[in-house]
């Protein structure tokens, strides 16, 4: 059952003729092309060659030969049938024919399957047969003469040699022995180990016939046969290469033109599918597949094509889902279609979801004319005028919904109306129908009267919708004025005016008002106008910055149609004309700002955005305010109008951007989602600091939940017209709040035991993102005061550590220069905490801070006062002649120790020099002659530490001396004597003033160490001499076995070998 039926006119019913016969033409020339093909190649190829296996070629080019006939034959029918259904549609047996036809048709679809899977199989195969073939006969050729004589006429007539080229009779056994001369030495040259002989000869019939010159088809005759023009005599074709041309190209062809068969089938179908919007790419493979389906399988009685999501769909049923529009094709059951006949044979037609205006037609152009001439009625009278007054009411509530939805008022004029006589007055049933139809016409011109305002309170009209509601009025107005002036309408008019009906003069008075607004509309139309071009340029603005620009030249705009038209001069409209402006500029600022990129992190970036979005309007409202101001200041004309009208819209999307603000605030505190600066989660330290981060980490989850309710609800952002938006706004900053009461807590719990100011730095940075929230400021300003309270408390601390260990040093230290060290590690450690809160500029600011850094400027200057007193006094103690001190000899003999040595230089000079190592170290300041003693430390410490060397050696000597005998002392006294002499010039002569005294030294410590070493191998060897001495005193001369009675020869014999063992 179809939804409606396509009729044809008699020229849609030609074109459609032409259609069918220009595809059945088609498929009559691809028939004829199939048929002369496999006609051709059967005959040119068989008798040129034949093959001893021929039975596949005769098989495929035969069956080819037969189905190109066959597809001829039918379409020629077909031309005929074409022209018989055009000419005479209802003859006698036409249905039997077509489907007669249809049926045989079928075949064609069939057979052409199994043809074109056969080519494409087939080619291969009939290659490798030729090519066994010809093999065989190149092998033959001189031995059998009917085979020479069809290879000759072969290679001569396609032009060809060999089976790929001429080398392949070179490699190829068929010039036998006893042709061949083979005592030549030529030809021994290419026999082979078998015997047999393949000579680079080929048959004269390779020969080419546009050679101007001999053919050298046997070099073997010429005098240099290495050096000859054999290959440009001969056809470089193979005979192969020639037969797979003509057959892949006839087989090829013949399964491309079958498939063009089907192709005609396909585009039966697409051609005859109106869906609006369809395009030739919408088509693709699933759809071809289905439409095939339809035609091979007469069981499927339907065919469909729709869209679904955009994407066409081709479905063997109707859809089981509403689609907007809908392209139908239905056939009888088992009816075989083909494409000659499918569009004589199947139902098709296209439908959409204007369901109305459907019903609307066929109700009133098919079957309230059949109603109106039914002449059977029932003699009670009432049914027919209960069913006419009924059906003239449905008519026209359905004319007037059916163009209502397209924005036009239209009557319904009844049929009946047109023919109206003098005795129809009498009829008072006529008369009332016609009575009832006129209120209704009344009812919808004052509807459309009254329509001078857009009724879209929830959409944002701007200057060019205003202009075009005009436009739509005047156009809805003058088609009213023209419905009015057709003649049934008069002359219902008439006909009623004459029966002094009182609706008729309702009817007739509207038409001056009809005319008024017709009027009115085109007044506004002109003054409106102006107002296009200037609205178009504010359109195109791409920055919220050049909306400015235009908005002086549109008010004044505003201000002339206000002074100069007669009918838009109201406070009313000039006011909604502000209004439309100012939903203009929203719209502007709403398409700047992309809302689905906010959400992604772009905080930062939108949140100027929004202030360029308030600007704008702030900047149309002074604008608004200056113009107003020079109106009433230069005219006569108050400008009374209602400001907080027209900047209703304009109020309520400059508090969305705060709401927006706030929320791109609250993006940067609480989720670090801040495109400007790449910011770290928190971290805190501590045994705890884990289950504090693991706090932050739940507070940005919570937040991004909150975030993620706002961005479903994204839509009503920019409308303000929604007023829910209030209500997630509201929810929001609950959740917020609730995350602030969080981070309080969190505050609390890390700063209970804060213990230094470092450690408060620390803490308080971990909680830097959240700084910025509006109630978390006095809680963390409180924090801020602790660590500045902490840092009072360490400059306090420092003071009296100052006043308490002023006379206090490290042991490793010098005395002055201890002291003074002590001092500056206690300024440096406060000035390292001092650094810390001046590195912290991200820290809240606090009053307690100037008070702070004043106290320790002056503890700082305390202790350096301190500082430098120290260093004055130590000056002043090592005395003005410090180099004076090392004026003494560099050793001196010892009092308490007869015959030792002491080093003879000035404790206090030492300590001077360390002293001043430390106070070049702090950067004070050295005097010279201090300086210059200092400058010999290194020389002093050293060589001081190399006598101290000279002399603990001497002492040693001296103490081996002592433990030696009279005689013994002899042997070393010469060395000790000149020992003594080398080192006396440091007992007295040399001092530690001396220059090059450190040669002295290094020769006395030589001297000394070698005096020690000789003493040391005296040493070792008398120790060695003692060792040897034991060892004889302990080794047995003599070993006599116990318990063991010698003779006196063994005796003997027995010392001598012991003897020689030792």
């Amino acid at each position: 059952m179809a939804f409606c039926d396509i009729r044809f006119t008699w020229n849609q019913r030609e074109r459609l003729h032409r259609y069918v016969m220009l595809g059945v033409l088609v498929s009559l020339v691809i028939g004829m092309c199939l048929f002369f093909s496999g006609l051709f190649v059967s005959f040119t190829m068989a008798t040129r060659l034949k093959l001893d296996e021929r039975n596949l070629f005769e098989h495929v080019f035969k069956t080819l030969t037969i189905y190109g006939l066959y597809v001829f034959v039918h379409n020629l029918m077909g031309l005929k049938l074409c022209y018989n259904y055009f000419h005479y549609a209802e003859g006698a047996w036409m249905n039997l024919r077509l489907f007669v036809w249809s049926l045989l048709g079928s075949f064609v679809v069939l057979v052409g399957c199994f043809m074109a899977s056969i080519c494409f199989s087939t080619a291969e195969r009939l290659a490798v047969q030729f090519r066994e073939d010809l093999v065989e006969g190149m092998k033959r050729y001189l031995t059998d003469a009917t085979w020479k004589k069809r290879i000759d006429k072969m290679q001569i007539e396609m032009q060809c040699c060999g089976i790929e080229s001429s080398d392949d009779w070179h490699m190829t056994y068929w010039l036998q022995r006893e042709f061949l001369a083979l005592d030549s030495p030529d030809i021994l040259r290419y026999a082979k180990l078998d015997g047999r002989v393949t000579p680079p000869v080929v048959p004269w019939s390779c020969c080419r016939i546009d050679v101007k010159g001999p053919c050298y088809h046997d070099p073997l005759q010429l005098p240099n046969p290495e050096q000859n023009s054999t290959y440009e005599s001969l056809n470089a074709r193979g005979c192969l290469t020639a037969m797979k041309t003509v057959l892949n190209g006839t087989l090829y062809s013949a399964a491309v033109l079958i498939a063009f068969l089907f192709v005609l089938q396909m585009n039966s179908v697409k051609d005859m599918t109106t869906l609006s919007g369809l395009d030739e790419g919408d088509w693709h493979y699933y759809s071809e597949i289905t439409i095939r389906e339809f035609f091979d399988n007469p069981n499927y009685t339907t065919l469909t094509v729709y869209y679904v999501n955009n994407l066409l769909t081709v479905s063997l049923y109707f859809p089981i889902i509403p689609v907007h529009e809908l392209t139908y094709f239905v056939r009888e059951p088992q009816e075989i279609l083909r494409a000659e006949t499918f569009r004589d044979r199947v139902l098709f037609g296209t439908m959409n979801s204007k369901v109305e205006s459907h019903v609307l037609t066929v109700t009133q152009n098919v079957l309230a004319p059949i109603f109106l001439e039914i002449e059977t009625w029932p003699d009670n009278t009432c049914v027919k005028a209960d069913f006419y007054a009924n059906m003239d009411t449905f008519l026209c509530n359905l004319t007037d919904l059916t163009y209502k939805m397209l924005g036009l008022t239209v009557i319904y004029v009844p049929r009946e109306g047109s023919n109206l006589s003098d005795e129809a007055s009498a009829d008072k049933e006529l008369v009332k129908r016609l009575e009832g139809v006129v209120a209704h016409w009344t009812t919808q011109i004052r509807i459309a009267l009254s329509d001078q305002e857009q009724a879209t309170p929830n959409e944002l009209l701007c200057l060019q919708d205003e202009y075009d509601f005009w436009l739509y009025r005047h156009d809805n107005l003058c088609g009213l004025h023209y419905q009015l002036q057709n003649q049934t309408v008069k002359r219902i008019a008439d006909f009623l005016f004459s029966t002094h009906s009182t609706y008729v003069r309702q009817f007739l008075a509207l038409k001056d008002e009809i005319e008024h607004g017709v009027k009115e509309a085109r007044s506004n139309i002109d003054f409106l106008r102006i107002l296009v071009d200037p609205s178009k340029d504010l359109d195109k603005c791409t920055e919220l910055s050049a909306i400015e620009e235009h908005l002086m030249d549109i008010v004044h705009l505003f201000r002339t149609i206000w002074l100069n038209s007669p009918y838009y001069n109201c406070h009313e409209r000039i006011e909604n004309l502000f209004k439309a402006l100012s939903n203009q500029i929203i719209i502007l600022c709403r398409n700047y700002v992309d809302l689905n990129k906010l959400f992604t992190g772009n905080s930062q970036k939108f949140m100027e955005k929004f202030y360029e979005c308030i600007d704008a309007c702030e900047n149309y409202k002074e604008l608004y305010d200056k113009i107003a101001h020079a109106h009433n200041s230069l005219t006569n004309v108050p400008w009374d109008l209602n400001r907080d009208n027209i900047f209703q819209h304009i109020d309520i999307f400059i508090g969305r951007c705060y709401d927006m603000i706030e929320i791109c605030q609250a993006m940067m505190d609480f989720a670090r989602m801040d495109e400007t600066a790449l910011s770290s989660k928190p971290m805190f330290g501590g045994t705890k600091g884990e289950e504090r981060e693991r706090v932050c980490q739940k507070i940005e989850r919570l937040f991004h939940e909150a975030l993620e309710k706002i961005e479903q609800n994204s839509s009503k952002i920019f409308d303000v017209h929604h007023s829910t938006w209030h209500d997630e706004m509201f929810a929001f900053r609950n959740e917020m709040k609730d995350l602030e009461v969080i981070i309080e807590n969190l505050v609390a719990s890390v700063f209970v035991n804060l213990n230094n100011v470092q450690e408060g730095v620390e803490d308080l940075q971990a909680f830097y993102s959240y700084m910025n929230r509006e109630k978390l400021k006095v809680l963390f300003d409180a924090k801020t005061a602790e660590i500045w309270k902490l840092f009072g408390d360490d400059i306090q601390q420092t003071k009296q550590e100052v006043l308490d260990e002023r006379e206090e040093y490290l042991s490793i230290t010098p005395y002055y220069a201890g002291r003074a060290l002590n001092l500056l590690l206690k300024g440096a450690r406060l000035q390292s905490t001092r650094e810390v809160l001046e590195q912290a500029m991200w820290m809240p600011y606090c009053s307690l801070s100037e008070d702070l850094y004043y106290q320790h400027d002056l503890l700082k200057k305390s202790i350096g006062d301190l500082v430098a007193d120290i260093h004055s006094r130590w000056i002043h103690e090592v005395g003005e002649n410090p180099r004076a001190r090392l004026d003494r000899f560099l050793m001196r003999r010892s009092d308490p120790k007869s015959g030792l040595l002491e080093c003879n230089i000035d404790p206090n000079i030492l300590k001077v020099c360390r002293e001043t190592g430390f106070w070049i170290a702090l950067k004070f300041t050295i005097p010279v002659h201090i300086q210059i003693v200092y400058d010999k430390y290194i020389f002093l410490f050293f060589f001081s530490y190399r006598v101290d060397k000279v002399r603990a050696k001497r002492k040693r000597i001296y103490r081996v001396f002592a433990a030696l005998s009279m005689t013994e002392r002899e042997l070393f006294r010469e060395l000790i004597y000149q020992l003594d002499r080398k080192i006396n010039p440091g007992l007295n002569r040399l001092t530690w003033n001396t220059e090059y005294v450190d040669a002295y030294i290094e020769d006395c410590f030589n001297q000394t160490a070698n005096l020690q070493e000789f003493i040391d191998v005296y040493k070792e060897s008398n120790q060695e001499i003692v060792r040897i001495c034991e060892k004889i005193c302990d080794t047995p001369m003599i070993n006599i076995k116990p318990n063991h009675t010698y003779s006196l020869q063994e005796l003997q014999e027995e010392f001598i070998k012991v003897r020689y063992e030792v």
